[in-house]
C-alpha cells in the first residue's frame, strides 16, 4: 500500500500536437514527479491547472478500510485487495492488469470470471469485469444491477464487458475493491477460489501476508502462479488422469 501522506493530485492541460488527451491528471510526491510522470507517457508540454491533497476514496487507508467494512467484502479478502493493488502499475496508456478467478469447485472451467483494467489517455482507469457471457447465464438481466452500480453495458464486439471509468487519482486499492465486489456479488467468487494476477512486469509471482501459492501437486504444470487466500482456499485441481481426459489436446 502506497504511503500518501504527501501525496498530491495534479491536473495538466496537454500542448503536445498528437497528444491523445487534452488534460491529463496523476497522483504524485511532487510536481516535478507529476511532470516527469506526464513526460513518461509522451506529454512534454503541460501546464499546470491544479494541485491539491487527495481526498476520500483517492487516499488508499480509505479505501481499504471502507472494503474492510463492507459486508460484501470484509477483512478477509483485504490480503487479496492488498495483492491487486500492490501490482496495479499502470504507467502508460494502453497498459493492462488482469486478474484471472479459479474457480474453487472446477479451477480449469471454461470462461471463468476475470477482471481487466487499463490506463486512458488523460489518467483515468478503465475497468472491466468478465465474461459477460457467464452474467447472462447466470442472470436474466445483468444489466440493470450493474448500472445501478455504475457499470456501463457492453458497447459492441470490440468492448463486450460490463466497464466502469475512474476519474484520474482514484486509489487502486478502490479499483481493487469495485473488482472483487462485482466478481462476488455478480459471479459468485469466494475465498475459496484461487486467483492469477498479470500487470506490466508479467504473471505476479511472489505472496505477501495473507496469499499462498497453490500447487496442484500432480504431473501437469500450471500455465502461470495461482493464489489463494490462507486457510480460506479450497481450489479441487483435479488430478493427472482427469485433466488428460477433459484438458489436455
Amino acid at each position: 500500500m502506497a504511503d500518501q501522506q504527501n501525496l498530491q493530485l495534479y491536473s495538466f492541460t496537454v500542448h503536445d500536437p498528437e497528444a491523445e488527451a487534452a488534460t491529463y491528471a496523476c497522483v504524485a510526491p511532487s510536481l516535478a514527479q507529476a511532470r516527469r510522470s506526464a513526460a513518461f507517457i509522451g506529454y512534454k508540454n503541460v501546464i499546470l491547472l491544479e494541485a491539491r491533497d487527495v481526498e476520500g476514496m483517492e487516499v488508499s487507508t480509505h479505501a481499504r478500510e471502507r472494503a474492510a467494512l463492507n459486508p460484501l467484502l470484509g477483512e478477509e479478502w483485504l490480503p487479496l485487495l492488498d495483492l491487486m493493488a500492490q501490482h496495479f502499475t499502470l504507467h502508460k496508456p494502453g497498459r493492462t492488469w488482469v486478474m484471472e478467478v479459479y474457480p474453487h469447485d472446477e479451477p480449469f472451467q471454461e470462461d471463468n470470471p476475470y477482471a481487466q483494467a487499463v490506463l486512458l489517455p488523460e489518467g483515468s482507469v478503465h475497468l472491466q469485469i468478465g465474461p459477460t457471457a457467464l452474467l447472462e447465464e447466470k442472470y436474466e438481466l445483468p444489466g440493470e444491477f450493474l448500472e445501478f452500480l455504475g457499470w456501463s453495458p457492453p458497447v459492441d464486439s470490440h468492448s463486450p464487458n460490463f466497464s466502469v471509468t475512474f476519474t484520474p487519482g482514484i486509489s487502486v486499492e478502490y479499483i481493487a475493491a469495485t473488482a472483487l465486489q462485482a466478481l462476488v456479488v455478480l459471479m459468485d467468487v469466494s475465498t475459496k477460489d484461487g486467483f492469477s494476477l498479470s500487470g506490466v512486469g508479467g504473471a505476479v509471482k511472489q505472496v505477501i501476508p495473507g496469499i499462498e501459492s497453490l500447487d496442484p501437486q500432480e504431473e501437469y504444470k500450471l500455465v502461470e502462479p495461482v493464489f489463494g487466500l490462507a486457510s480460506l482456499h479450497d481450489v479441487k485441481f483435479p488430478t493427472t488422469e482427469v485433466f488428460k481426459e477433459r484438458y489436455a489436446d
